[in-house]
C-alpha cells in the first residue's frame, strides 16, 4: 500500500496483505454508449492486431482503414466545439503531434470573435561563452519549437480558453491541465482571477547542439 507522510491512520494492517476470496470479473464496458460500440470494437481489434489492412501500391507498408463515422473531413473544430462558447469549456481536441495541435489552435482562434493579440517569448542559448551564443541568430532561435516547448509566438483573443501545461500552484488549483479564460473555468477555484507569470524553461533536446532557454507563459 502507498505510504504518505503525516497521513492519518485509516485502518490497521497486518504484515501480510488481506486475502479476498471473491473475485469480481468485469464483462461489460458500461462507459461505452450504444453509438460508440462499433468504434470500441475497432479499437479492440486494432490493439490485438486483427484489424484489416489496406495495401496502397504507391506507398510502403500497409494502411489501416478506420470507421468512416469516426473520421473527420478536414479539421474537427466545428464538430467538437460547435458555436456555443459554454461548450468550449468542457471539450478538448487531442492530438499525438504538436504540429497538429498548433494547426488546430490556429483554426479555433480564427473562429473566435474579437481582435487577436500576439505575445512573444524571449529566447537565448544557455552558455558561458558569448562567442558560442552569437553563432545562432535570434530569428533562428525563435523559429524552433523543440519537444516540451510552445512556439515563440502566443496568439490570444478575449474570452479564449487556455490550458496550463505546468504545475504552478497546486494549492490554488493552477495545475497541469487547468483551463482558464479571463477567469478560471475549471478546477476548485472556478471564477477566480489569477496571475500567470512567465517562467524560464530549458528542456534538453538531443537534436540541438545547444540548450535553448525560453521565457514563456506556461
Amino acid at each position: 500500500m502507498p505510504l504518505y507522510k503525516a497521513a492519518i491512520h485509516l485502518r490497521k494492517t497486518g504484515p501480510k496483505p488481506a486475502t479476498f476470496r471473491t473475485a469480481a470479473r468485469l464483462s461489460q464496458n458500461i462507459r461505452v454508449t450504444a453509438d460508440e460500440r462499433e468504434f470500441s470494437t475497432w479499437l479492440l481489434h486494432l490493439g490485438n492486431g486483427t484489424t484489416a489492412f489496406v495495401r496502397d501500391p504507391n506507398q510502403l507498408g500497409d494502411d489501416i482503414e478506420a470507421p468512416h463515422d469516426s473520421c473527420f473531413d478536414g479539421l474537427p473544430v466545428n464538430d467538437v466545439f460547435g458555436n456555443a462558447s459554454q461548450e468550449q469549456r468542457s471539450r478538448v481536441i487531442l492530438s499525438p503531434k504538436n504540429s497538429d495541435c498548433l494547426m488546430i489552435n490556429e483554426e479555433v482562434m480564427s473562429k473566435l470573435p474579437g481582435d487577436q493579440r500576439t505575445y512573444y517569448r524571449m529566447d537565448k542559448v544557455l552558455t558561458d561563452d558569448p562567442a558560442e551564443a552569437e553563432r545562432y541568430p535570434l530569428e533562428f532561435l525563435n523559429s524552433l519549437t523543440p519537444p516540451g516547448m510552445r512556439p515563440h509566438k502566443l496568439h490570444l483573443k478575449s474570452d479564449s480558453v487556455i490550458i496550463l501545461l505546468r504545475n504552478i500552484s497546486i494549492q490554488n488549483g493552477l495545475c497541469n491541465g487547468t483551463r482558464l479564460e479571463d477567469s478560471m473555468v475549471s478546477g476548485t477555484l472556478i471564477g477566480k482571477r489569477v496571475l500567470i507569470p512567465r517562467i524560464k524553461l530549458a528542456p534538453s533536446d538531443r537534436n540541438l547542439p545547444f540548450t535553448l532557454e525560453r521565457n514563456k507563459f506556461p
